[in-house]
């Protein structure tokens, strides 16, 4: 398949920018073709050339940003949970940086799918990463608690304006997987 021009990249980005920045504020049943459409400029014939429908457009830019975090994701894992130390801080910016919008509109309801799709891929990850290839009932609970507590921190980073830098988010991510919240809150 060939590689889109950059005018053609260009426009698909700003009918994507459009989309998710209307989520932001709007279930997506509610965001029609023609307001996407008038809001990034484009006629209709634009927008049709290079996208389906509106599910179309988020379903192509979830793929993208689930992408790049499954670039890094591994890794990550095993950083936290294994204390690989493999982990860089910049490689994690240089993936996720460039999604930072999108991955908030997404995990904050752009898609009520898509955090479980990224911890069903991160549970994936993590089982792979054991010798037995499996968790117990027990570790099927720590996994949960520990996915749903990064997904909630990472998701509360994007929507406050990464108020941490992403050297900060993680070792808070660390030392809450480590010593567990309440040594957090304590010690704060």
């Amino acid at each position: 398949m060939a590689e889109d021009s950059p005018k053609v990249k260009a426009t698909k980005q700003r009918i994507t920018a459009t989309l998710m920045s209307r989520l932001a504020d709007e279930p997506i049943d509610h965001i029609t073709v023609g307001e996407v459409c008038g809001l990034a400029h484009i006629n209709r014939s634009t927008f049709y050339n290079h996208f389906t429908d509106i599910y179309d457009v988020r379903d192509q830019c979830e793929q993208e940003v689930a992408a790049a975090v499954e670039r890094v994701l591994p890794v990550l894992i095993a950083d936290m949970v294994f204390d690989s130390d493999d982990l860089n801080a910049a490689d994690v910016e240089m993936h996720i940086g460039p999604y930072c919008h999108y991955l908030d509109v997404l995990l904050n309801g752009g898609d009520p799918a898509f955090p479980n799709r990224m911890k069903r891929f991160a549970r994936e990850t993590v089982t792979a990463l054991l010798p037995t290839g499996s968790l117990t009932v027990q570790q099927e609970y720590a996994f949960n608690a520990i996915a749903s507590m990064q997904l909630g921190l990472i998701s509360y980073w994007l929507s406050s304006g990464r108020s941490l830098s992403v050297e900060e988010l993680l070792e808070l991510i660390r030392q809450l997987i480590r010593n567990g919240p309440r040594a957090a809150l304590i010690e704060g």
